[in-house]
């Protein structure tokens, strides 16, 4: 698994100048970004190719942001933001969702076309939604709360149905014993994040108090793979 250090510096340098460009202009950055790996990647010009080193860098730089959002949020303004962020999710996946599968049933379609269209028409990235607000500083606002709580939400619902499509696919019918373990793995995912994350994490704060920013580093670190 080999990563030539001249990809992966013509990579970086493509996404700092077309996130520069995009914050000349009003954007978040991460849209600049986006678009130059569109345009330049295999979809369009095929300048940039992927590889599997560059694969683990991305999965990688995702934990990594993903535990810089975290660690931005209060969890006590995303509790307060439960209802809104239903109503949130409610607005931006379930009802594209609903709609879209009428459509294409209406038309002639399968419900499993329907359900894949819904899927496609409603669901979200909680990692470019999160990159999003962060380039426009507004983490700590209200509606950055709901539109993070409507996003967990929306993400939840969106492998709940894949599981049901996944059995649809391959049986035919939808498999309520796949739904009901991918229902029970999120909900022991999200008991077990809030205990460690409410009781453990501050515990090993304290501990970590007069450890060095290496050690403590490493341990953050250590903290966001296991949650990914």
């Amino acid at each position: 698994m080999e990563l030539p250090l001249l990809q992966l510096l013509l990579v970086l340098i493509v996404a700092w100048l077309a996130g520069r460009v995009a914050s000349r202009f009003g954007f978040p950055s991460v849209l600049g970004e986006l678009a130059a790996g569109i345009l330049l990647g295999p979809p369009i010009l095929g300048l940039l190719s992927t590889s599997p080193a560059l694969d683990v860098l991305a999965q990688l730089g995702i934990i990594l942001m993903m535990l810089y959002i975290g660690m931005e949020i209060d969890p006590a303004e995303m509790r307060k933001a439960s209802v809104g962020g239903f109503l949130a999710a409610i607005g931006g996946f379930i009802t594209p969702f609903i709609l879209c599968y009428l459509v294409i049933v209406g038309l002639g379609g399968t419900p499993l076309a329907g359900v894949f269209v819904g899927m496609a028409a409603g669901v979200t990235s909680l990692a470019t939604k999160s990159r999003i607000l962060a380039d426009l500083r507004l983490l700590d606002t209200r509606i950055a709360h709901v539109m993070m709580a409507g996003a967990l939400i929306a993400d939840t619902l969106s492998l709940i149905i894949f599981a049901g499509i996944v059995g649809l696919a391959e049986a035919g019918s939808f498999q309520i014993d796949a739904i009901g373990m991918a229902l029970g793995k999120a909900a022991v995912f999200f008991a077990i994040a809030f205990v460690v994350g409410l009781r453990v994490i501050p515990w090993i704060g304290q501990k970590m108090v007069n450890a060095g920013r290496g050690q403590a580093f490493t341990v953050i670190i250590l903290i966001g793979l296991v949650y990914a």
